[in-house]
């Protein structure tokens, strides 16, 4: 290679031999042209509405990007993606669980809401009725307790009245009580014939 005097650009220069022109390293007309042919030839691939040729571009651009992965990835990658693929089924399906509980909650909730809630509401006002019935029934309880206490007081107050009583006179009653004038009437026989005899 040799650089022009006063210009500031490589020239390619060819070989005697076999006719080989070498550029700057990043410039080439042989490589510009190839990638032209080969652009014109993928459009041309591209507008051909053949289905195998359709099939063989698919099978080129996998192929491609696999060969791509592999070089982008290495070895010990591939098992950390291993490792959060099988993560991320386990998320999944725990997910996929929880969603279901849910389910089985709504449904229970609309149960409720719908079977439950009434009878409930039904069951409250035959408790209210019988939260009724037991005030009455508190309600006469106080009374029976009130009566009976005003009872024991005036039998109290009548065995306090006869502790007071005279004695004699106590006897005189006593003795009216054990005679026979308050004894009940006694029947005898005579020749067959009863007839009341007072003793």
């Amino acid at each position: 290679m040799e650089l022009a005097a006063g210009v500031e650009q490589w020239e390619p220069l060819e070989e005697a031999g076999g006719g080989i022109s070498r550029g700057s390293p990043g410039d080439s007309g042989h490589v510009s042209q190839s990638q032209s042919v080969c652009s014109g030839a993928s459009v041309g691939l591209l507008n051909d509405e053949d289905p195998a040729c359709t099939q063989s571009c698919d099978d080129l651009l996998r192929s491609t990007a696999a060969q791509l992965s592999t070089y982008l990835l290495p070895a010990q990658q591939s098992s950390e993606m291993e490792n959060l693929d099988k993560n991320l089924e386990d998320l999944l399906v725990r997910v996929d669980e929880f969603v279901g509980m849910l389910d089985m909650i709504r449904n229970d909730t609309s149960q409720v809401v719908n079977e439950k809630v009434p009878q409930i509401y039904s069951k409250a006002a035959e408790m209210r009725k019988l939260y009724q019935k037991i005030d009455l029934l508190e309600a006469f309880v106080k009374t029976v307790g009130s009566n009976v206490a005003q009872m024991e007081e005036q039998v109290t107050q009548a065995e306090t009245n006869l502790g007071t009583f005279p004695n004699p006179l106590k006897k005189i009653f006593q003795n009216f009580s054990s005679s026979p004038l308050f004894s009940p009437s006694v029947s005898i026989t005579v020749e067959g014939i009863s007839k009341p005899f007072p003793i």
